[in-house]
């Protein structure tokens, strides 16, 4: 057997994945026969395994916790990881650095994401002690203690996807078959402090119609970037690279544990939340040069001028849960209803069903009635996968109350919920398939379908290369009928780049809105562009964002990139044609206000690989406001490199 493969063993303790250790021998028959081995098959003999397994994890999560809470003055004398500067001599003893990590932790740290599988670790195995489940690769899940009792890797069966596994119907008893799909909300507000008097909205029917509504309802198409002048798309454009970053490489995670969560829980709010601080921009967004970053893999700082570490530039990293002390964990704030630059935002779990439109809209004219009655509001329910966009509009002497809203919106393409049993996410008719080994052709197609994912997969790295199997390569007829895979898909029609440019629209028209009267200022305008050409403060540029719409104007034509570097992002005419729909523009102007130079640039290179390197032009994006309340976003980081053009 080749033992060359890469796995993955990984504990699921509290919701968090603690990885344990990367073997060279990963296949199932392998590493995977042997962590089954270590199962008890009988039930006394299980529990007492199982309770061990827990009193482990629940020490390492408490000694994980530990490090993850930081207080003022727990430095280290030595760098943690790479030293991030020639200014950072080890051996200098003014310098500060924050503790190393508990001696158990190995190269990969927990995480309430899971590890997926890659080019590098093909199988990843969890034990799930929180649910007492066996998975693989984060798509075949199995009861654990069936595992000593049945013919797990008969019933494990490949997809068409090159690492998406499930367990085949029929093989082994239904009870061993699992899953880990959680109750979605039910969407009412009325437990919560939303309404000053709730007896008469709390205890409404939530799953009424539009016809039952009291307000006047419109369904409308929302704005997209060419509704902009081409002077301001240049932000909303970065923003949506720096999204689209984020959520391609890390749709395999958000795809296995999407539908694990609730709205309360800590990854789901922090995910939300960061895509919509892209879509807010402004004080909401910061990009530091990497140089700059004492990054600690769950947490870092921000260096001043100072060699000392400051709990003010302290940020936590997406979805691990650190914090300072006294202090929630992560960025988001904690409730699944709340306030961001004066948009209703009301997070929701599971939008793809019926009548889900109908009840969101539901639920932000209940909270607009109750709350402010007369104003204005955009709002926006959010479930990650996709988003509902609302603006209400409150009854005035000459109108009654209305409300405008889209239709489901597509915000994340996940292709598909590995969190779901076999049976819920596939077609009867592909299951059939995938069970029949004698049909020939439709196992050629798997493979050559499986083959083309890896080589995807390598492409995306970087790694060019073909495979050819004969068995699959061979020459097809064409009387192959397609099977339809997916039971219950949850793409709906629309763009993920026309939704996000939606959801800045949103956060645009509400900043505008509150903006004092459009009036001619005291100085002409090129007065005011000369002042703000010289300010590289970001307190400052972001107060001027909201304070008149020449200076907000001005503000973006010329965008406050990098404050540490005083970098300015320029508009370009490339920004005049067309969406870019995953493509970045070439000829980015980059103005350096300490030189006076501009350059023009392209984005070269993105993604976490850059946090470990030492790169001229290499940034770093944390979204999130507040005293140590940022949070690192590290696939959105990027690397502008000259532009010939």
């Amino acid at each position: 057997m080749d033992t060359r493969n890469r796995a993955l063993r990984v504990h699921r303790f509290r919701k968090r994945y603690y990885p344990m250790d990367i073997y060279w021998d990963g296949y199932p028959a392998a590493l995977g026969k042997r962590i089954v081995d270590e199962i008890p098959a009988a039930p006394e003999a299980y529990r007492i395994w199982l309770s061990s397994l827990r009193a482990t994890s629940a020490q390492r999560d408490e000694s994980y916790e530990k490090f993850l809470t930081f207080l003022p003055g727990n430095v280290n004398k030595r760098p943690l990881g790479r030293v991030v500067s020639e200014d950072d001599d080890p051996k200098n003893e003014d310098l500060e650095y924050p503790l190393q990590p508990p001696d158990w932790m190995g190269e990969v740290y927990p995480s309430f994401f899971p590890p997926v599988s890659s080019t590098f670790i093909e199988y990843v195995y969890t034990v799930d002690l929180d649910n007492e489940v066996f998975t693989v690769n984060n798509s075949a899940h199995f009861a654990l203690a069936k595992m000593p009792h049945i013919d797990w890797m008969k019933a494990l069966t490949r997809s068409g996807s090159f690492s998406t596994y499930f367990v085949l119907p029929g093989v082994i008893p239904q009870e061993a078959m699992v899953d880990l799909v959680v109750p979605r909300d039910d969407g009412t507000l009325g437990n919560d402090s939303l309404y000053e008097d709730q007896n008469h909205i709390a205890k409404e029917d939530a799953h009424f119609t539009s016809e039952h509504s009291r307000f006047r309802r419109a369904l409308v198409k929302p704005k997209s970037i060419e509704s902009l002048p081409w002077q301001v798309r240049h932000v909303p454009l970065l923003h949506m690279l720096y999204f689209l970053f984020l959520s391609v490489m890390k749709v395999d995670a958000i795809g296995a544990v999407l539908l694990q969560l609730t709205t309360s829980e800590l990854p789901f709010r922090e995910l939300a939340f960061a895509i919509l601080c892209l879509a807010a921009g402004g004080k909401n967004v910061t990009t530091i040069p990497i140089p700059l970053l004492v990054h600690a893999g769950s947490f870092g700082f921000i260096k001043g001028k100072t060699k000392k570490i400051s709990t003010s530039k302290f940020f936590s990293c997406l979805g691990r849960g650190a914090h300072l002390q006294d202090q929630t964990p992560g960025a988001a704030p904690q409730e699944p209803v709340y306030w961001l630059e004066g948009v209703l935002v009301i997070l929701s779990t599971q939008l793809f069903r019926e009548g889900a439109v109908e009840e969101s809209v539901t639920r932000v004219e209940r909270y607009c009635q109750a709350k402010c009655p007369d104003a204005i509001v955009d709002a926006v329910v959010m479930s990650v996968e996709h988003v509902i966009l609302v603006r209400y509009t409150g009854a005035v002497a000459t109108h009654e109350a209305e409300v405008q809203h889209t239709g489901l919106l597509p915000l994340i393409d996940i292709p598909e919920h590995l969190a779901m049993r076999a049976t819920d996410r596939y077609t009867e008719a592909y299951l059939s398939k995938c069970a029949n080994q004698e049909d020939e052709k439709f196992q050629k197609r798997q493979k050559r379908n499986q083959r083309q994912a890896y080589e995807s997969m390598l492409d995306s790295c970087g790694i060019k290369m073909s495979f050819r199997d004969s068995d699959s390569d061979d020459e097809e007829t064409g009387d192959d009928e397609d099977v339809e895979e997916l039971l219950h898909p949850t793409q709906v029609d629309g763009s993920i780049f026309s939704t996000f440019y939606a959801l800045q629209q949103v956060f645009s028209a509400t900043a505008h809105r509150r903006l004092a009267p459009n009036r001619q200022g005291c100085f002409p305008t090129e007065i005011y562009q000369c002042i703000l050409s010289f300010v590289v403060d970001a307190e400052t540029r972001n107060s001027c964002l909201h304070t008149s719409h020449i200076l907000r104007g001005i503000c973006l034509e010329n965008y406050l990139f990098c404050e540490a570097d005083g970098s300015v992002l320029r508009s370009f005419k490339a920004c005049d044609s067309g969406l870019y729909e995953g493509r970045a523009p070439k000829g980015w102007r980059i103005h350096n206000s300490e030189t006076g130079k501009e350059n023009r640039m392209l984005i070269e290179e993105a993604g976490c690989g850059l946090l470990r390197k030492e790169n001229d032009n290499a940034y770093a994006v944390l979204v999130g406001t507040g005293y140590g309340r940022k949070a690192l976003l590290p696939e959105a980081a990027i690397r502008f490199a000259p532009c010939s053009e």
